[in-house]
């Protein structure tokens, strides 16, 4: 009857993207959060801590948290304050407003790690992506281009020269 052994504490998350999955334990020295519902709900306890919230877990699974997203990790994101002004959406420059955040106090935190910024709300990899839709773009357009100016020029006619000898 040990939290080690019950359903509602949680070793870990394991996050399931459209090409990849990451775990991401959840144990620390003190212990694992607690899921149940009561006073213990969200605070760390010890493996060999008992409750009267014990639910036997059926699997090691019952007590791994799984979270699908759609998206890979770079396009799955969460607000967040700004590490740059701490949520206040202004630091102590002489400008109004913080760089990052643009006086909102709020960024977008990725999953990959990433810590955007509010002016163009564009990760690395959207700004590659777009990139490479322009230069695809860019292409077609060249290449529809070069295909109509390729129609074929009218035939030669030869002419009779004029003020000359004919022969």
């Amino acid at each position: 009857m040990s939290c080690a052994n019950c359903r509602f504490w949680k070793r870990g998350t394991l996050r399931r993207y459209a090409n990849t999955e990451r775990y991401e334990s959840a144990e620390t020295e003190k212990g694992s959060p607690c899921r149940a519902a009561g006073p213990l709900l969200g605070f760390c306890t010890p493996g060999d801590f008992s409750c009267s919230n014990y639910r036997k877990f059926n699997t090691k699974d019952d007590q791994v948290e799984v979270v699908i997203n759609a998206g890979e990790p770079w396009q799955v994101w969460r607000m967040v304050p700004c590490p740059d002004c701490s949520g206040n959406g202004s630091n102590d420059s002489p400008t109004p407003g913080c760089h990052r955040c643009v006086g909102t106090g709020n960024v977008r935190a990725y999953d990959d790690g990433y810590v955007g910024e509010e002016r163009t709300r564009e990760h690395p990899r959207d700004r590659e992506e777009r990139l490479v839709r322009m230069r695809e773009d860019r292409l077609t357009q060249a290449r529809a281009e070069i295909a109509a100016s390729e129609v074929e020029p009218p035939p030669v006619t030869p002419e009779t020269p004029r003020g000359e000898l004919a022969a």
